[in-house]
């Protein structure tokens, strides 16, 4: 995806925004399935259904309860920590 990305940027000389308001408007179907991949693989790893990566609620809201029970150390978290431990 990374190597997609930049050589878009670099073909037409634009960056990051840019990009990614032209793929909003329907443009790079390729890099937007690639980052469905990646929306489904994070949610795997956490341990979520699918689903979560189609509802930016959702996937918000699991986000901030996550966050919320690292903060208060009821989670303990390690970058490199199993997911299942998450």
């Amino acid at each position: 995806m990374i190597e997609r990305r930049q050589a878009v940027c670099v073909e037409r000389q634009m960056g990051l925004t840019a990009l990614y308001n032209e793929v909003d408007d329907g443009a790079y179907a390729d890099l937007r399935e690639l980052h469905g991949q990646l929306d489904h693989a994070v949610a795997a790893a956490y341990g979520w259904p699918a689903i979560v990566t189609s509802d930016p609620d959702e996937s918000n809201r699991r986000l901030l309860d996550l966050n919320r029970r690292v903060a208060s150390g009821e989670v303990a978290y390690s970058p490199f920590m199993p997911s299942e431990s998450v």
